[in-house]
């Protein structure tokens, strides 16, 4: 009977990791029509835009005590991190490439 519990337990704080993964992901859309309203300057500091809505995220749902939320707003976070990093590095690269 407690296995029972504790595997509906974990099962729900899965489930709300992956739903803190998902908001992230959705709120990364806010990017899309953000880059014409500043006129492409977001474009240019898309990590510092999303580091505001991700970090007020995680700040609400910490406050509403939604620990799994957070964590998936976390992991979202730093897979958006690497992913921006080594977007950057290449086109970096690349930019110094053509210009020597």
């Amino acid at each position: 009977m407690v296995a029972y519990f504790v595997f509906r337990l974990a099962v729900a704080v899965q489930r709300e990791i992956w739903l803190g993964v998902g908001l992230a992901l959705l709120l990364h859309l806010i990017q899309i029509p953000l880059i014409f309203v500043t006129y492409f300057f977001s474009l240019i500091f898309i990590g510092i835009s999303q580091l505001l809505y991700i970090v007020l995220a995680i700040v609400i749902y910490q406050r509403k005590g939604r620990p799994g939320f957070v964590n998936g707003l976390i992991i979202a976070a730093a897979i958006t991190f690497l992913l921006n990093g080594t977007c950057a590095v290449i086109f970096f690269f690349m930019y110094l490439s053509n210009n020597h």
